[in-house]
């Protein structure tokens, strides 16, 4: 129920792709982790995340996270969002790596 229809991730921009991992309503998975590296973490970041797999394949993630980060925050706006965007800049390079970029 929380899967990307097949095809549909590569047709997104990267910002929607951002904006669709950032509501994805498993990313407090990330955080769970039984290994010293957090690899468990960062394996569920992707396993189940469509628009988070699809969007660290792209050469312009780290510039449409970043200026997320910059971006105020609104009101009503999920407080765990800029947790969820910092943690998606922080592990780019090596989730990148994970999806074989």
């Amino acid at each position: 129920a929380c899967r990307l229809p097949a095809g549909l991730a590569e047709q997104m921009t990267s910002e929607a792709l951002l904006e669709t991992a950032l509501d994805y309503p498993f990313n407090a998975s990330m955080y769970v982790s039984s290994d010293l590296e957090g690899m468990f973490g960062k394996r569920a970041a992707l396993a189940g995340n469509d628009a988070l797999a699809e969007l660290v394949t792209r050469p312009d993630a780290e510039e449409v996270i970043a200026r997320a980060l910059a971006a105020p925050a609104e009101a009503g706006e999920d407080p765990l969002r800029g947790v969820y965007l910092e943690t998606f800049c922080a592990w780019l390079p090596e989730l990148s790596r994970m999806a074989g970029v």
